[in-house]
């Protein structure tokens, strides 16, 4: 065995944490968001101050330079989330998806096609099945993407897995599960279209879990989602146990001035206002 001074084995160390931190940092890039700090940028191959390891002996280097590239180890190989897989591939395939290129198509989609209302047709009644009366349950995660029945065969919901969704299919193809999922993509691009149509910027928070069949939808329409022929009473039968109370009730309805009806999806044509 060759015997090394301290000093060399103390370049050594440098060297090998430098590029411990060269690799975190790489890491970092790959998988980190705005705002949000990843185990690589948490206490992964960071270096010392010279000052500092220069009071440390050549073994007390060593080891600290040896946890650092086992805890390193163990975390590359450790199974990550879907959105982190998904972004690794991309950036090793050299591709350039981002929340900013996302945000770039789905703009262009909505001025092209006109077709803001739709796409925000298509998030409400993902999320609009929610009830926590005497039916529980249900929520925003895709199901209408599954026509065999469920979600994407309710007559409520028409006009939506085909019309809406093929609107958003290159954007899907593009997107989905690489950087978002199809539940978060409809939420998204709905409050994207509020923005391009005019409206406030809305802040969107994403996590949704996509349906992996159509078991996974609501049991029914009914008491979930409203009619538009009825009243009042019915209106409130359907958004009180979702939450709602009457001056609600009344803001989500004017928001049908948003676009207008066609026939063979709500029995209704044209506009709510003149």
């Amino acid at each position: 065995m060759v015997k090394r001074s301290s000093s060399s084995v103390m370049a050594a160390a440098v060297v090998l944490s430098g590029t411990c931190a060269g690799v975190g940092q790489t890491f970092s890039s790959l998988v980190a968001r705005p705002g949000v700090q990843t185990h690589a940028q948490v206490g992964v191959g960071a270096q010392r101050p010279a000052a500092q390891m220069g009071g440390m002996d050549a073994s007390s280097v060593l080891g600290a330079v040896a946890l650092a590239a086992a805890t390193w180890n163990a975390r590359r190989r450790a199974p990550k989330p879907p959105h982190q897989r998904g972004c690794i591939a991309m950036a090793a395939r050299g591709g350039d998806l981002s929340f900013e290129t996302l945000v770039s198509d789905l703009e262009t989609v909505m001025k092209a096609k006109n077709c803001g209302a739709l796409i925000i047709r298509l998030a409400w009644h993902d999320a609009g099945v929610f009830s926590n009366g005497a039916l529980k349950g249900g929520c925003p995660n895709a199901a209408m993407r599954f026509t065999d029945g469920g979600e994407g065969s309710f007559g409520a919901n028409a006009g939506l897995p085909d019309v809406a969704l093929g609107l958003l299919k290159p954007i899907t193809d593009k997107y989905v599960p690489a950087l978002i999922s199809n539940a978060d993509l409809w939420q998204f691009a709905a409050n994207v279209a509020i923005r391009v149509m005019g409206g406030p910027s809305i802040k969107t928070r994403f996590g949704r879990k996509d349906a992996a069949s159509s078991a996974e939808s609501v049991e029914s329409q009914e008491g979930r989602l409203p009619d538009g022929d009825k009243g009042i009473d019915h209106l409130r039968d359907i958004f009180y146990p979702k939450g709602f109370d009457d001056k609600a009730i009344v803001a989500l309805s004017g928001a049908h001035t948003v676009g207008g009806c066609k026939l063979e999806r709500s029995g209704f044509e044209g506009y709510w206002t003149e």
